[in-house]
């Protein structure tokens, strides 16, 4: 996975202090998949377990970005909590559909530890077509005028005819982001606590009980004795 400098470093500085989960969109050329703009995703829907993606803000960007500079939607990077650098089941089955309607030669989904977590780390995921798991990449950054040796042609995109029938049946599919379902945590019931409470209680005061009887009580009645016997 190919970044220029400053488009890590734009993740660098918003998403590195933020506590997860935070996310933002990635933007570069289809001809060389070097990831050279990254967006914040802003007001997105956030928990400490759960990034959904604000798509009323990305969708208009990622059009935007095409039709004025002709970079596509490289990939999404978002944060995970520490302890959890893989890509959970509803970040991979959101990506698979996403792709279903967006093609893609590569797609970069990295996971990202945040410093308030306890440290900035990026692990790297990539989508290739043809392979619906996504696969460990090697990250690597490039300076901002970075170019492949041998580029490849420009590729047209065919955008599909609008369908004035309906302005909601026809989305371009080549911009569309799909409303991801939230990554939910998954509590304990309340029921379930509760229990949990009282057998911890209960095992508490037994311990100190059976500490008090079998432990305090002789070393106490000892001292009584030998107060006496002096």
């Amino acid at each position: 996975m190919k970044i220029t400098e400053s488009a890590f470093n734009a993740v660098v500085n918003y998403m590195g202090s933020r506590p997860a989960e935070t996310g933002g969109a990635l933007f570069g050329y289809e001809q060389d998949n070097v990831i050279r703009q990254f967006v914040p995703d802003e007001d997105a829907k956030t928990t400490r377990s759960s990034y959904s993606l604000n798509t009323k803000y990305l969708n208009p960007i990622i059009k935007k970005y095409w039709e004025e500079y002709k970079m596509s939607l490289e990939g999404i990077i978002h944060s995970h909590p520490i302890g959890h650098s893989h890509l959970s089941k509803p970040d991979r089955d959101y990506f698979e559909d996403l792709l279903q309607g967006m093609p893609r030669e590569k797609f970069f989904t990295p996971i990202l530890h945040t410093i308030p977590d306890g440290g900035f780390r990026i692990f790297p995921y990539v989508y290739i077509k043809g392979n619906n798991a996504p696969m460990p990449a090697q990250l690597e950054i490039v300076p901002d005028d970075y170019k492949e040796e041998q580029e490849a042609p420009i590729k047209k995109v065919e955008v599909q005819p609008k369908d004035e029938r309906s302005d909601k049946e026809t989305s371009n599919t080549y911009f569309f982001v799909v409303n991801p379902k939230a990554k939910k945590a998954s509590p304990l019931p309340k029921s379930v606590s509760v229990l949990s409470f009282i057998v911890l209680s209960i095992a508490l005061i037994y311990s100190l009980v059976f500490f008090g009887t079998f432990y305090l009580l002789p070393i106490f009645i000892e001292s009584i004795l030998k107060f006496i016997a002096l």
